[in-house]
């Protein structure tokens, strides 16, 4: 019987339900496969003029995945159809792709506990297996130094490099007596950590007097500044020698055993391990000529997929891309791939990820690829993923980009947790896309990246909208990169009204390359206005760009000291989650007022009279007292602070010389603002070079939600 025009169906599934079942409420079925193949029979029942919405809900719980799900035009039937895969509301329904380990036995006198996989389990992991939790908690490989040293958990590395041929590679590490008391070499890694990505290789051998490494061929043909050399450091991991602390584990693929100290109070009889068995959890593979159109995923929380390494390891890019010998050549050359993300879109249009979870994952969670426009992640929330959260683009500068993507709402926190050139919203060949309200915190490299050009000629790539995202505590494992890292000539590109601070010197490094926003090479074109930033090594930063390459507006406020952000209260609000998606997605005690200094609203400032009256003096006092500070400056003006709306310091630096130009503001009246200007001598001390009172582009600032007083 055909479908009534604008009907809306419903199917229903529960961990306990039966694929035998009807689907309904009182009969749910019991997997996701099943679901799909029901809703491609009512997609194909659907005639090419009647309108359908089938919405799929899942009951709390987990639904294992045998394999990837993917998911084409069969699934979507058109701009008529809408299908929705939902979660319970306010809860999550996960769709998992790993094996529950059973079967944990106690190691005799030992803290440790082991369990053998079954045969066909084994022969899927095909001798790797690079990821296990605990009771949702990922555990650690087994390594030396441990973790949990710290600030020491890395040695350094002394020498090293890839011979001319690319046949031999050879590091001098700082210490190596750790591989000369195992049994072997045959697992084991050495994974170094580098200016802004990593290297993971297998060792071949060690000498113990020079302690030279050698690593295990292939090797990719990758540059010398992509290789492990002196001022980069190192740990090793993945063997059962190495296992000493709490929290750590191995897996020997001879035996199929793997062995777990968990850590205090976990009982592994009880205990919940998954493994990851899946490379990818869903697809979503349309064509140019039939795309997937109109699928939705809300409340689903995608868990549990692995990567695994090529015969070469990891070479680390940008933004994870893995260097790899190009596989149709003579090997003298490298490709850039990327391991395949949990969830992939391919010719995509009008689709949603709405109020989902994304953790738990090997590589990274979501890429939005070729032919994949008019789509949003929405309100969803990303961590304890191996690698970038989201991804938006192609590495081709082709008619193939995506277009008109939105990312918003996202909370992404603890992401490259293997992967350190990670990143939490990669934005490269693309047009229109939206990046709002997002808050991205604790990331071992970058918050955003957008752009992937290294000169400045024009390109593809348009109309990024970077808006009003929280991004802090960023650059913790690497360095040379921004809570806003930006590449190449980008039209039409607006950086408006982010909050950006803590922004590190990756203690592990010694390089303090970490930046609020980095233009880095051709970076050109690009609106920049309303940002703050405070609490970072460097505040904005340019390598083979320039600062009068960009569109300034005149409301950035870069490098403002904590105690000084009063006035910016709006602004910084203004930045991250909205209310909705904080409450849901970020605990109590860590949400952005939490974070940020509280509003002030007994300000009275003067009228606009007594501001005008005060512009003729502000120049001549500069000149006559150079020494002062801006502070002083408001005295002689007769300007009481206290009744002035401080805005913050605004810092331009560049790579050569930084902050050279330092200018203070403060709203003075409800239309007028000051402005004083400092330069720096050439001893490092700063001089007043002048000010004035300059009526407000905009309301100031940007509509505060409190009234102040006159």
């Amino acid at each position: 019987m055909a479908i009534a025009a604008d009907q809306k169906q419903a199917i229903y599934l529960s961990p306990t339900g039966n694929d035998a079942a009807d689907g309904s409420q009182a009969s749910p079925l019991a997997s996701v496969a099943e679901a799909r193949k029901r809703v491609r029979a009512l997609v194909a029942e659907a005639g090419a003029d009647e309108h359908l919405h089938l919405r799929v809900n899942f009951a709390e719980g987990r639904y294992q995945l045998d394999e990837v799900l993917s998911f084409d035009a069969q699934d979507s039937g058109g701009e008529n159809v809408r299908v929705s895969f939902a979660g319970p509301a306010g809860g999550l329904a996960e769709w998992s792709g790993g094996y529950q380990v059973t079967g944990w036995k106690q190691v005799e006198n030992s803290p440790t506990w082991q369990a053998t996989l079954p045969e066909d389990i084994r022969e899927t992991l095909d001798g790797q297996c690079n990821a296990l939790w605990v009771d949702g908690k990922r555990q650690t490989i087994a390594r030396w130094p441990n973790l949990s040293e710290g600030d020491k958990r890395y040695r350094d590395i002394k020498a090293g490099g890839l011979s001319p041929d690319f046949e031999t590679y050879t590091v001098t590490l700082e210490d190596v007596a750790p591989l000369l008391k195992l049994e072997n070499l045959d697992h084991v890694r050495v994974r170094a950590s580098k200016v802004w990505s990593t290297s993971h290789k297998q060792i071949s051998s060690v000498d113990a007097e020079t302690s030279v490494v050698t690593l295990k061929p292939p090797h990719a043909p990758v540059t010398r500044h992509l290789q492990m050399r002196p001022g980069d450091v190192y740990f090793f991991e993945n063997d059962l020698g190495f296992l000493d602390e709490a929290g750590e584990w191995f897996y020997d693929p001879a035996t199929g055993t793997l062995t777990v100290w968990p850590h205090e109070g976990v009982n592994m009889a009880e205990a919940d391990v998954v493994i990851p068995m899946l490379p990818q959890l869903v697809r979503l593979d349309g064509t140019e000529e039939a795309p997937v159109v109109g699928l939705g995923f809300e409340n689903i929380r995608f868990a549990h997929s692995k990567f695994t390494y090529d015969p070469e390891g990891y070479e680390g890019g940008q933004a994870c891309n893995v260097l790899i010998i190009k596989r149709e050549s003579d090997g003298k050359g490298f490709d850039r791939v990327r391991y395949p993300a949990a969830m992939e879109f391919r010719h995509v249009k009008n689709s949603r990820v709405l109020g989902c979870e994304f953790s738990q994952l090997g590589a990274s969670a979501l890429d939005v690829l070729e032919g994949s426009n008019d789509n949003e992640v929405v309100g969803s929330h990303f961590h304890d993923v191996g690698g970038n959260a989201v991804t938006v683009g192609i590495r081709k500068d082709n008619d193939l980009m995506p277009v008109g993507n939105r990312v918003a709402n996202c909370y992404i926190h603890d992401c490259g947790v293997t992967f350190f050139g990670a990143v939490g919203v990669y934005g490269i060949f693309a047009k229109d896309t939206t990046i709002e309200h997002n808050t991205i915190a604790h990331m071992p490299y970058s918050g955003i990246s957008i752009g992937w050009r290294w000169d400045d000629t024009p390109t593809g790539i348009e109309n990024f909208r970077v808006i009003a995202n929280h991004i802090y505590d960023g650059q913790r494992e690497v360095q040379d990169g921004g809570a806003i890292y930006t590449l190449g000539y980008q039209r039409g590109t607006v950086i408006h009204n982010n909050v950006l601070h803590s922004i590190h010197k990756a203690p592990t490094h010694h390089w303090p390359a970490a930046r609020a926003v980095f233009f880095d090479e051709g970076s050109k074109a690009y609106d920049v206005d309303g940002n703050i930033s405070f609490e970072c090594v460097n505040h904005v930063a340019f390598n083979r760009s320039k600062e009068a390459w960009m569109i300034w507006g005149d409301s950035n406020f870069f490098d403002v000291s904590r105690d000084r952000l009063t006035g910016h209260e709006p602004a910084l609000r203004l930045a991250g989650l909205e209310a909705e998606w904080e409450k849901r997605w970020i605990p109590e005690g860590q949400r952005r007022d939490d974070l940020l200094p509280e509003p002030r609203t007994d300000i009275k400032l003067y009228t606009d009279d007594e501001a005008l009256a005060a512009d003729e003096k502000i120049h001549p006092l500069c000149e006559e007292f150079p020494d002062d500070e801006p502070a002083d400056i408001l005295a002689k003006l007769g300007f009481d602070a206290e009744r002035l709306h401080f805005a913050g310091d605004q810092g331009i630096s560049n790579s050569l010389q930084l902050g050279r130009r330092k200018i203070s503001r403060w709203q003075v009246s409800d239309n007028y603002d000051l402005w004083m200007v400092q330069m720096m001598r050439d001893d490092g001390s700063w001089y007043m070079r002048g000010g004035h009172i300059l009526k407000q582009v905009r309301p100031w600032p940007h509509q505060p939600p409190y009234s102040v007083g006159k």
